[in-house]
């Protein structure tokens, strides 16, 4: 939530056997990170939160991603600096996206937000929810990026440079 969803404008919660079911899109008047809390959560969480930072590299800013790439062993062994910068870089992003008009109802310029999502709120389901929804996010954003490639969208190298860096984290 750190990364993505405590800046972003959609809140919602799981019903009716489905994702994001309920909700409201409302973007926060203020946002508090602290980065102790991180510590209080099991590593699965902490590395499942890191699958939406990947996906805010790949779709705003590729310098980013390029840090997140070279920055993936500490950030994999939650070194508290990587991973303030990474949380701190995620919020400039979004925050950056909400300043300049951004899409508070999600009907055009957040498409590119769901990178990853389509297959992951089905695998979370299918899984009854046994993996998070990071893990998930991991895993339909590596289908999309083969989908890319298919399409000839990305290449190769891409696709491995995507990868290597989501199976770190």
């Amino acid at each position: 939530a750190q990364n993505d969803a405590g800046i972003g404008g959609k809140k919602g919660i799981n019903s009716f056997a489905a994702k994001n079911m309920l909700g409201t899109f409302a973007t926060p008047f203020a946002v508090i990170n602290d980065s102790q809390f991180l510590a209080t959560l099991p590593p699965r969480d902490r590395a499942s939160g890191m699958a939406e930072a990947v996906k805010v590299g790949l779709i705003r800013d590729a310098a980013f991603f390029q840090w997140l790439a070279a920055h993936r062993v500490r950030l994999a062994a939650f070194e508290l600096d990587a991973v303030e910068t990474m949380i701190r870089r995620c919020a400039e992003l979004h925050l950056a996206h909400i300043a300049t008009g951004g899409d508070p109802f999600e009907q055009g310029t957040t498409r590119p937000l769901d990178f990853g999502h389509w297959a992951a709120h089905k695998l979370e389901l299918l899984t009854g929810h046994a993996l998070r929804h990071g893990e998930a996010v991991a895993l339909g954003r590596a289908l999309d990026a083969r989908y890319s490639v298919r399409e000839g969208l990305l290449s190769a190298g891409e696709l491995e440079s995507i990868l290597e860096v989501l199976e770190a984290l």
